[in-house]
C-alpha cells in the first residue's frame, strides 16, 4: 500500500490571463456518457507545474447549429499554435507552442480553467461575469444552509495580458457568442 508515494510541491495556481503555452502531452479520451474528445495538457511558459495546465478539446458538436463556432475556435487552436488547419494528427501538435487563456470556471468552485485558445477581451469579461454570478449563487446556497463563506475577490485580468486593441488577438471579432 501507498508504494508509490512521491512528495509533490503543491503547485502555483494560474491568475486570469493570457499566457505562453507549449504543447506536450495530447490524449484521446472517452467521457462515461460516450463522448469523444482530446485532453491537451500544456506547460506554461515561466510557470513550470502550474495549475491549471489542461484543456480539453470535444468532438464536434452534434446540434449543426454551433457546429461554426466550434469550427472557427478550433481554426483558432490551429492558427494561434502554428498547426496547419484541419491537421488532426494530434501527436504532431506536441511541441508546438501558442497563446492560451486562463478564466474562471462557471461551475462555482472559485477555481479557474484554461482555454486552448486566446480568448476576446469581451469573451473573457462574458466568462468571468458568468463565474462571479455561478460563485454568488453557490454561496447563497451554502449559506441558505447555514455554513459560513469567506468573502470572493472577483478575478481580474492582470495589466499588459491583452493585445494592443484591448483583445488577446488584435482586431479579432468581439461579436462572437460565448
Amino acid at each position: 500500500m501507498f508504494t508509490h508515494y512521491k512528495p509533490v510541491e503543491s503547485t502555483e495556481q494560474l491568475p486570469v490571463g493570457n499566457y505562453e503555452a507549449k504543447i506536450v502531452k495530447v490524449e484521446h479520451k472517452q467521457s462515461e456518457r460516450g463522448v469523444e474528445y482530446l485532453n491537451v495538457r500544456f506547460e506554461i511558459e515561466g510557470h513550470l507545474g502550474a495549475v491549471p495546465d489542461r484543456a480539453t478539446i470535444f468532438d464536434e458538436p452534434k446540434d449543426t447549429k454551433y457546429l461554426e463556432s466550434y469550427n472557427r475556435d478550433l481554426t483558432l487552436f490551429f492558427d494561434t499554435f502554428g498547426i496547419e488547419r484541419g491537421n488532426l494528427n494530434w501527436d504532431e501538435w506536441v511541441g508546438h507552442t501558442g497563446t492560451v487563456t486562463v478564466y474562471p470556471k462557471d461551475d462555482g468552485s472559485g477555481y479557474n480553467t484554461i482555454s486552448h485558445f486566446p480568448l476576446t477581451e469581451k469573451r473573457l469579461q462574458n466568462k468571468i461575469k458568468k463565474a462571479e454570478e455561478k460563485n454568488q449563487e453557490r454561496k447563497n446556497n451554502l449559506e441558505a444552509q447555514g455554513f459560513q463563506t469567506a468573502p470572493q475577490v472577483p478575478p481580474q485580468v492582470p495589466q499588459g495580458q491583452q493585445g494592443d486593441s484591448g483583445n488577446v488577438l488584435p482586431g479579432f471579432p468581439e461579436d462572437i457568442p460565448c
